[in-house]
């Protein structure tokens, strides 16, 4: 029989007890005391952050508060003053001072500034001719003993880089830069100080362009004083250059790094992260120190900035948890130690129950075959005696029962087995068709894993100009494609993508940039489907070339975009300029133009020029006589041509070079009805074979579509200019008839007041004939006036119409009082209705209507010799609150022939020359009659026979009232 030791198992638990304490305390060495470490850092680094941020707030608002200053300086009336005297500008209230009083009046601001504020030196510089105009300088620091420069010693400066940038910004920019250590001039006993400068550009009468700037140098000093760091930790401040400006550690002597040192040097890393682009502050590692880098950017574009760097050491991060480890650890290691004897005693005794129920069933299981054992107590041995007993006895039922079920299995792995091969025949036959489909296809086909290429077809090498398989399967989907797809993603993370996405969800087809190994890029469709073979799951990839697809859909956007661009009003610069933009994606465009032929100048109109992708700002007019977008327009044909046929065609005489030749050049023809009008050009200076014939049959295509879109743009252009001469013409024409009318008037009014005058005075019946036949020209002169200045108010859209309340009935009368008069003298008769229930009482423009009525009366008076003149008004269509009246004028006159009703209504037209000549008249009175009517919302019209007499209407819309 086989001993049992008592003592083994309680070892056993030792041991497990011993190892699980050595855990706990290791994992809390090595975890606890790391993860403390951590949190410390991430404290410190919280404390750097607000420390840095709370420094650079201020630093920034320091800086911020002189550029404030400093642009308060720029609009000084005291400068601009006096840069206007030295222009020749006028000054509004001292115009009286010279140019010297205005130099004195700066030197005095800009002293008076100095003393005020920290800083170093004021100086105004001619942006023209790089010469300090005035400088005043702080020689002694706090002291503020100030000079002021004279004529003599100002110093002539060359170009600087804050010159040139000046002539750039715009009026009211400040620029800063970076702090630096110099030596003031002139003074010797001065150790160098470290300034600031600060510059701002000054502009004058709307130029556009800066005429002067001013520079402003302040003590760097004052802005490091207000450094605060409330963190005890080494600080630095740093110039663009990785000069430090500023250094200090936390007992306060600069032993760390001292100021004027280079930085870049001892702190790489740090440094690396200042003269990136980000602003953000960030945390670098050096070495086993951590540095806390923040940038404050002087200028927009951060080209001039500082850099505030916290620097902390190892010990100063995690010096507080190494010695808690090393009290620590001795104290638990002698705790495990003790409590692991403790424990031993503990465990003899909980065991022993156990050992005893062990021996029993070891010595039963020996002597019996029976499985039962007595228990004498009902402790959690006995109750473990009884499961004991309990289990022996299931398992003696289970053992049969898997007798059993073993030799069902042993069947069902039989037929499995059969199963198996036949489907392991079917995957062959399977396998063996899509192999002959796979070799066989004209289509690129290929099989994927999730890492890579496993194998292709012919078609694939071809495609992507691939020696052989082995070559191909080292290769990544991502190694046939650019390094960006369209879209803007990395090729090589989107291509990993769409293999997964095909192995976990369906197929998935899309298209895609492809590139030929070590060739050019083409567009493709690509299919990804899941299967099987030799029972492992990959993908088969089909990949397409659809560039001709694609160029044939884009050539149709091409086309799209531009027949629509053509019916909306845009301008031959903006169509040109549209086409561009069309075909960049599919040809270099750096250089391009479209030249237009004028036959009758026999010169080139060049709408737009883009030279390096700059767009020229006007329209250029060439001579191009004997250039190669001649050749192209005499010989109307598309051309390729790079240096050596630009001078072989030199050498025949069709052309003559100027200037540098083109690397690649292709110009095109734009023809109508086979007639060239145009050329359009694409031109390189530096890259060869840039254009291939495909290249040119393209645009030959494009040239043929839009050769219709550019003429009939060129047409709306002249169209349009002719439109503006002939508006402008006509404006000047009634600016002159209305300025001459009134200019005549003036001593018209005088004749007949003059006239009148002389007609009250003793005179012979001669003399009073003469004087009547001179009131009567005058008369009729002061008539032809008024109608050709109503004639130009209208034409020049100043006529305006009034709305006023009148009686109708009243004015009607008043025009047959006016009328009657003037017919009497010729035995005629003029008669005036107004029909019954007429509404009398309306709104509108009484003057107008009178005058409407008295141009047609008046035309009835003078072509009638015998009968009478009848005016009645009725009202056609009336309601509540507007009426159309219809105003008539009849004569018996000797009425309008047939031939002549058209001529009727118009600007300086009769009846015929004859008519003139009888009855006078300017021909104006009808046609204004006619714009008058319209211009208050009414018709005219009449109606006429030859030796009867005539019927003149006009009808008007009136508004009612009520008296």
């Amino acid at each position: 029989m086989r001993k049992i030791h008592n003592i083994s198992i309680v070892w056993k638990i030792f041991f497990l007890v011993f190892v699980s304490y050595m855990v706990l305390l290791f994992g809390w060495r090595f975890f606890a005391v790391e993860k403390a470490k951590e949190l410390l850092i991430e404290d410190a680094i919280d404390r750097m952050m607000i420390s840095a941020n709370s420094e650079k707030e201020i630093i920034e608002n320091e800086i911020n508060n002189i550029k404030k200053r400093v642009s308060d300086i720029n609009k000084s009336f005291s400068v601009k003053g006096f840069l206007a005297k030295r222009a020749g500008y006028p000054i509004k209230g001292g115009d009286n001072l010279d140019l010297e009083r205005w130099r004195e009046k700066v030197e005095f601001a800009f002293t008076r500034i100095i003393e005020d504020n920290n800083f170093f030196q004021i100086r105004l510089i001619d942006l023209q001719t790089a010469r300090e105009l005035v400088r005043v300088e702080n020689f002694s620091g706090d002291e503020k003993k100030v000079v002021v420069f004279k004529q003599g010693d100002l110093q002539e400066k060359d170009s600087g880089q804050y010159l040139q940038h000046m002539a750039q910004l715009k009026e009211g920019g400040v620029n800063v830069y970076r702090i630096y250590q110099t030596k003031p001039q002139g003074a010797l006993n001065r150790n160098q100080i470290f300034t600031q400068q600060f510059a701002s550009p000054i502009f004058l009468n709307g130029s556009g362009k800066p005429e002067a700037v001013i520079v402003v140098n302040t003590f760097a000093e004052k802005i490091i004083e207000k450094i605060s760091i409330t963190i005890n930790l080494p600080v630095f401040l740093i110039n663009e250059s990785g000069q430090v400006i500023y250094s200090s550690t936390p007992d306060g002597i600069d032993t760390v790094l001292g100021a004027g040192d280079m930085f870049d040097r001892r702190y790489p890393n740090s440094w690396q992260a200042l003269v990136r682009d980000s602003l953000e502050t960030q945390i670098v590692k050096e070495g086993k120190d951590l540095a806390l880098v923040t940038k404050i950017p002087l200028s927009e574009d951060s080209s001039h900035f500082l850099g505030l760097v916290l620097m902390a050491s190892e010990k100063y991060l995690t010096g507080t948890v190494d010695t808690l480890r090393e009290t620590i650890f001795p104290i638990l290691l002698t705790l495990i130690i003790l409590s692991g004897f403790l424990g031993i005693i503990f465990l003899k005794y909980i065991t022993k129950p156990i050992v005893d129920l062990t021996k029993k069933i070891e010595s039963f299981s020996l002597e019996s075959k029976e499985f039962h054992f007595p228990v004498s107590n009902e402790d959690e041995v006995g109750i473990l005696a009884k499961a004991f007993t309990k289990i022996i006895n299931q398992l003696q039922e289970k053992s049969i029962e898997a007798q059993n079920k073993s030799e069902e299995v042993r069947r069902l792995n039989e037929s499995l087995e059969r199963k198996i091969e036949r489907r392991t025949s079917e995957l062959a036959e399977s396998e063996i068709k899509f192999r002959a489909l796979f070799e066989s296809s004209s289509d690129a086909m290929m099989v994927t894993g999730e890492k890579g290429f496993l194998d292709c077809n012919l078609a694939t090498l071809e495609l992507f100009n691939i020696k052989s398989v082995e070559e191909f399967v080292k290769l990544h989907p991502a190694d046939l494609s650019p390094k960006y797809q369209p879209n803007g993603m990395d090729s090589f993370k989107l291509a990993s993508e769409k293999i997964k996405r095909a192995f976990k969800e369906e197929d998935q087809r899309f298209e895609w940039l492809h590139k030929r190994y070590k060739g050019e890029n083409f567009d493709a469709e690509v299919i990804l489907n899941k299967v099987v073979l030799k029972g492992e799951t990959v993908l088969q990839a089909t990949v397409r070339d659809i560039s001709e697809r694609k160029k044939t859909e884009n050539l149709r956007d091409i086309l799209f975009n531009l027949s629509h661009s053509d019916g909306v009003s845009i301008s031959m610069t903006d169509m040109i300029v549209t086409i561009r933009k069309q075909i960049s994606p599919f040809i270099d465009c750096t250089n391009f133009f479209v030249a237009l032929y004028d036959a009758e100048k026999n010169n080139y109109s060049i709408p737009v020029d883009f030279e390096d992708n700059k767009r020229t700002p006007k329209v250029l007019i060439e001579d191009l006589t004997k250039s190669c977008t001649d050749y192209v327009c005499r010989s109307g044909k598309a051309l390729i041509l790079d240096e050596q046929a630009n001078i072989e065609l030199e050498k025949t005489g069709e052309i003559e070079l100027i200037g540098r030749p083109s690397a690649s050049w292709m110009g095109v023809p734009l023809k109508s009805e086979d007639q060239v009008f145009g050329v359009l050009v694409i031109q390189d200076y530096k890259k060869e074979n840039l254009y291939s014939e495909t290249d040119l049959n393209l645009m030959k295509f494009i040239a043929e579509k839009i050769s219709t879109i550019i003429l009939r743009k060129q047409a709306e252009e002249e169209l349009k200019l002719a439109k503006e001469k002939a508006e402008e013409a006509s404006r000047i024409k009634s600016e002159f008839l209305a300025s001459m009318s009134h200019e005549i008037r003036t001593p018209m009014n005088g004749v007949v007041g003059m006239a009148g005058l002389l007609k009250d005075t003793d005179l012979d019946d001669e003399q009073k004939e003469y004087v009547n036949s001179i009131n009567a020209s005058a008369d009729s002169l002061l008539t032809v006036i008024n109608d050709i200045l109503d004639f130009s108010k209208i034409e020049a859209g100043k006529l305006d119409i009034e709305f006023i309340d009148f009686d109708l009935v009243n004015m009607v009368e008043g025009i047959s009082d006016l009328l009657s008069l003037r017919a009497g003298e010729k035995g005629l008769e003029v008669a005036c209705f107004v029909a019954d229930g007429t509404h009398a009482h309306v709104n509108g423009d009484p003057g107008r209507i009178r005058q409407i009525i008295i141009n047609l009366a008046g035309n009835a008076i003078k072509f009638t010799k015998k009968g009478r003149i009848s005016i009645w008004v009725e009202i056609e269509k009336d309601d509540k609150e507007e009426a159309l009246f219809t105003f008539s004028i009849a004569d018996t006159g000797i009425g309008i022939a047939e031939e002549a009703k058209s001529r009727l209504f118009k600007s300086f037209s009769q009846v015929d020359a004859s008519t003139t000549r009888k009855y006078g008249g300017t021909g104006l009175g009808l046609a204004i009659s006619k714009q008058l009517t319209e211009l208050m919302g009414g018709e005219i019209g009449f109606e006429s026979t030859p030796g009867c007499g005539s019927l003149f209407w006009f009808s008007l819309p009136l508004k009612k009232y009520l008296k």
